[in-house]
């Protein structure tokens, strides 16, 4: 009796000690670290139990050299892998520009490299951010547009300067602006919703190019295969030439073709264009 007492205390105690431990481990924390990879590859979030640590992950972009991990968005804390995860975090690429690209080269999203800056970059005019490559859509919008939508086809959009043709980087801005005024303008609105997916990357950045950079355009791929037509295209820019009456420039691939302004109503090409 004694020893069937002893045996049923013994296995007792053992299943108390076992139901400790499991209770114990049940109520350990968990949490999610996230990797924002700011243009390079998708990492994927880890959970984590309270107390452990995570291995560094890999990540690439094509044009730039990985620097680090950072703990803050504004890139200027390092983490540091040796310390152990006691809260929900998100930890943030930094990359350098590495100048490894070229014009003709295809970009992140299958498009063509058409520009590459120098190693201060240039400055997207809409945010002031830093950028290095721009590249051109593989294809053409598949089918012609208009400048404008037919109320405000004769209308000057007064915040595009007719001064600043030139300048890379206006593009996504005169973009944005157009549809601000007019937000049916349909070569604006095709650029600003194009997207392509590679890689499980979705690159849904693209706008339509000022007169500056697609005329980088013609001057840098037109003997390069960039599926261009002999046609003319839109820009996102516009000039008044000292007349009465505004139009939308024009950038034209047909050889001889002097037409640099066309009416907002007419249908043309349109390529979008993206910064990385």
């Amino acid at each position: 009796m004694k020893r069937n007492l002893l045996i049923l205390v013994i296995i007792l105690s053992i299943g108390f000690i076992v139901n400790s431990c499991g209770d114990e481990d049940t109520t350990k924390q968990t949490y999610i670290v996230t990797f924002n990879s700011n243009g390079g590859t998708i990492v994927t979030s880890q959970t984590v139990i309270e107390g452990n640590k995570i291995e560094k992950p890999i990540t690439v972009k094509l044009g730039y050299a990985f620097v680090n991990w950072y703990s803050n968005i504004e890139l200027s804390i390092i983490y540091d892998f040796n310390d152990e995860i006691k809260s929900n975090i998100i930890l943030y690429a930094k990359w350098q520009f590495d100048n490894s690209l070229s014009i003709g080269d295809n970009g992140p999203s299958g498009g063509i490299i058409f520009y590459v800056a120098n190693e201060e970059g240039f400055i997207m005019t809409d945010n002031n951010s830093v950028y290095y490559y721009l590249e051109a859509a593989p294809n053409d919008i598949n089918t012609t547009l208009a400048w404008a939508s037919l109320d405000f086809e004769s209308i000057k959009i007064d915040e595009i300067s007719e001064l600043d043709w030139q300048i890379v980087g206006n593009g996504i801005k005169n973009t944005n602006t157009i549809l601000q005024i007019d937000n049916a303008a349909p070569a604006a609105l095709a650029c600003i919703n194009y997207s392509i997916t590679l890689n499980e990357m979705i690159y849904n950045d693209w706008f339509l190019p000022s007169f500056g950079e697609f005329s980088i355009i013609k001057n840098n791929l037109n003997n390069l295969n960039g599926n261009f037509k002999n046609e003319r295209y839109w820009t996102s820019s516009q000039s008044s030439f000292g007349l009465d009456t505004i139009f939308g420039l024009v950038i034209s691939f047909s050889i001889g073709d002097a037409i640099a302004a066309l009416p907002k109503g007419e249908k043309l090409y349109v390529r979008p264009i993206r910064a990385f």
